[in-house]
Parts: C-alpha cells; sequence; structure tokens
C-alpha cells in the first residue's frame, strides 16, 4: 500500500493543497455577486486556478504512487532473492 505522509496519522483520506478550496470558491463565487461586471475576468482567473490545481493533484497522485510502486518493487526483488538462497 501507500506510505503513511510524513507528519500525518494514519487515515483512509488527505485533503491535497491547491489553489481552488472551498474558502477560495466562495470567495470568489461572492466577487461575482458583488461585482457582476467582473464576471468574466473573475470567472477565467478562477478556472485557470482550478486548472493549476487539477495539474498540482496530478503530479502529486503520480508522485505518490510511483514512489510506492518503487518501495513495492524493491521489496519484491528483496524477498525474491532471499528466497533464491
Amino acid at each position: 500500500g501507500l506510505a503513511t505522509p510524513q507528519g500525518q496519522r494514519r487515515k483512509g483520506f488527505f485533503y491535497l493543497a491547491g489553489l481552488t478550496e472551498g474558502a477560495e470558491t466562495i470567495l470568489v463565487l461572492s466577487a461575482m455577486l458583488i461585482w457582476p461586471i467582473s464576471f468574466v475576468w473573475l470567472a477565467v482567473l478562477f478556472g485557470l486556478a482550478c486548472w493549476l490545481t487539477t495539474g498540482w493533484r496530478i503530479y502529486a497522485g503520480w508522485q505518490d504512487f510511483s514512489a510506492s510502486q518503487t518501495a513495492d518493487h524493491r521489496a519484491f526483488s528483496a524477498d525474491r532473492k532471499a528466497g533464491d538462497d
């Protein structure tokens, strides 16, 4: 399985860091209601922030899974070598 990230206790669900979390979404939607003339620009900027967050999360997942697979591969190789003796 995946190793528990350092500084986090063992649990089944983790929030990933990103630019577009709950508070930011509410803030942008509120700004759109307060300044409707700026709706297009706020929507475009928030959309770009969402794509940045998506990219960061894909990268983080890629790193987590590739590190886990590397560790699993090393453990498998060590077990296999020990069995050859």
